[in-house]
């Protein structure tokens, strides 16, 4: 069973707090947040807190992505039994009536979202991997959310179907 802090503070205060609040007590780490913020450990944790904010919010999400009210809601995540294999989650995924299923990467940015060349060989190899573990027949469209705006790109324009951002949640 797998479970999900889904409370924001809470998400800070266990990575970031506790675990130099005896030093800060003791005068020590000055500079610390700044330091903190420059480090992946941090960027881990936003993308994870972002990921937390849009599951609170995945109505206007429905909306901003134009998906009809009765597309169903959820995640999904594939663990390989093998070692050699690579797994896969779906943030978010909306199973639309049309015979569609939207997967939806969440990604959390402090400037415009750029999708390269790699981020592009991801995304449809989660594409592949979820048709296959799923023996889905129905077409497979990516939705990004981002905390900032998407810069375009030939991949962009090629993969991403639809879009939303942190203002179109909080909208």
């Amino acid at each position: 069973m797998k479970f999900r802090i889904i409370d924001e503070y809470t998400l800070f205060y266990l990575d970031w707090i506790e675990p130099i609040a005896a030093s800060v007590k003791r005068g020590g780490n000055s500079g610390h947040w700044h330091q903190m913020s420059l480090t992946p450990s941090w960027k881990s944790w936003a993308g994870y807190a972002f990921e937390a904010v849009c599951l609170k919010h995945v109505e206007q999400i429905r909306r901003a992505l134009d998906m009809p009210a009765g597309a169903g809601v959820g995640s999904w995540q594939y663990v390989p039994k093998l070692k050699t294999q690579d797994g896969v989650q779906i943030d978010l995924l909306f199973d639309r009536n049309d015979n569609t299923i939207t997967l939806c990467e969440i990604k959390y940015c402090s400037s415009p979202y750029v999708v390269g060349k790699q981020e592009a060989a991801e995304l449809r190899s989660k594409v592949e991997r979820f048709a296959r573990a799923t023996h889905t027949d129905r077409q497979i469209t990516i939705a990004l959310i981002t905390s900032s705006a998407l810069k375009e790109s030939m991949y962009s324009e090629e993969l991403i179907e639809a879009r939303a951002t942190l203002d179109d949640l909080m909208s």
